[in-house]
């Protein structure tokens, strides 16, 4: 007998060809999901169903029936960059965390970088193979002359059989010609997902091996504490598990992972809050001292006698607003008051790194201020300003990605 750790664990995950299906059997195709040591939970349930056959003692009772299993698992992740830029002809990757943002989100867009052939100003800009950037609500990411800064943005379009890239919102000079536009990978939701996850979780002893079948999100909350590294926590309720013994594959024992596309950031970088007009100039970065981002993805049970124990699929559902988010800035006016009182809509981007590969944007693409208080910052005169995401009314698309409320941009 061995005593071992709890924290030494491996987790891989795969996207589920049929729904609740052992895919233990073929290993090779599950990736290693990198998580916050002490961050994995997970329950094992089984429902266990009581006979009430009559007695004719008074302490007597039958044993329970067995029924269907249940499982759930939670874990902390980093909120990191690929380590991987899309340059001139190559694609964007996708990374174990993007698996999950797809299976979770429903979709995914990765794009192929292409070099900027010339730059009419900061917003329109030619790129010279056309037709590898994704087009519209995906993002771009150029060098700046000046620094070498990297500025993601997202595009507006693509015209001109692919060749011309207009953005929603200006660079801080023209795009510089002969140099990269960076590809990026895009994770934005769908009215209905249609994947479903499975997990291996290991410990060390040979036994302690567990798979989650049928997995979905239950809930997500990102957090980005300024100057820390930016986390995703992830809970995922599975129609059910299997233990060890019964997958199909050999388990536990957890062997070294190999984890590849990871690259943990630090949360600093532009978090720019615009007015909804395409071709925006570039509005000064605020200055916020805090963020408070929400997330309300909903998943139910579709309800099934012959499916993995009695669930068919799960099945997204209303819950808006699905996204909203809360920041705090020093006081300076009233637009955050009249902007509730006109309902004048906002869009707001959140760049977490300043260089190509190692940068996150989180981006809330139509707003709606629903509250502004008058707050103390540390001393600070400050502001709380609270945000609810609404489907994007500043495109012209009428796809899932062009509409989605909110999107993740790796580039």
């Amino acid at each position: 007998m061995t005593i071992e750790l709890s924290p030494i664990l491996r987790v891989r995950a795969v996207s589920e060809a049929a729904f609740g299906t052992d895919e233990t059997g073929s290993l090779g195709g599950f990736t290693d999901v990198p998580f916050r040591e002490g961050s994995v939970t997970w329950t094992t349930d089984r429902e266990m169903h009581d006979p009430m056959t009559g007695k004719q003692r008074i302490d007597a009772a039958d044993f329970k029936i067995p029924g269907w299993r249940r499982g759930t698992l939670t874990m902390t992740h980093n909120l990191a960059a690929t380590g991987v830029p899309a340059t001139n002809g190559v694609t964007a990757v996708q990374s174990a965390l993007g698996l999950l943002l797809k299976i979770g989100m429903g979709g995914e867009a990765l794009a192929t970088g292409d070099d900027v052939s010339a730059a009419a100003d900061a917003v329109n800009f030619s790129v010279t193979t056309g037709g590898e950037l994704m087009g519209g609500s995906t993002a771009v990411g150029v060098e700046r002359a000046s620094d070498g800064r990297y500025e993601m943005r997202v595009i507006d379009a693509v015209t001109g059989g692919g060749n011309d890239v207009g953005l929603k919102m200006g660079l801080s000079a023209a795009a510089p010609v002969a140099e990269d536009a960076h590809g990026a990978a895009t994770y934005y939701l769908t009215e209905n997902p249609a994947e479903s996850a499975q997990f291996v979780v290991e410990g060390a002893e040979a036994d302690d091996g567990w798979v989650f079948l049928g997995c979905q999100l239950s809930s997500i909350s990102i957090d980005t504490p300024i100057g820390q590294i930016p986390t995703i926590t992830m809970a995922w309720q599975c129609a059910g598990y299997l233990m060890a013994s019964e997958a199909a594959g050999t388990i536990g024992s957890a062997a070294a992972a190999t984890i590849t596309n990871y690259q943990p950031i630090i949360a600093e970088g532009d978090f720019i809050v615009r007015r909804t007009t395409t071709g925006d100039t570039l509005p000064a970065s605020t200055c916020m001292a805090s963020v408070t981002i929400n997330m309300n993805l909903t998943y139910v049970e579709v309800p099934c006698p012959s499916g993995v124990n009695g669930i068919k699929r799960f099945r997204r559902v209303r819950s808006v607003p699905v996204a909203a988010l809360t920041y705090q800035t020093f006081y300076e006016d009233e637009t955050a008051w009249t902007d509730r009182d006109d309902k004048e809509p906002r869009a707001i981007t959140w760049q977490m790194g300043t260089t190509a590969g190692y940068s996150v944007m989180l981006e809330w693409p139509y707003l709606q201020v629903v509250n502004a208080q008058r707050v103390d910052g540390s001393g600070i005169a400050s502001q709380s300003i609270e945000y609810e995401a609404h489907e994007d009314g500043e495109t012209a698309l009428t796809t899932d990605l062009g509409l989605s409320a909110f999107r993740i941009h790796f580039g």
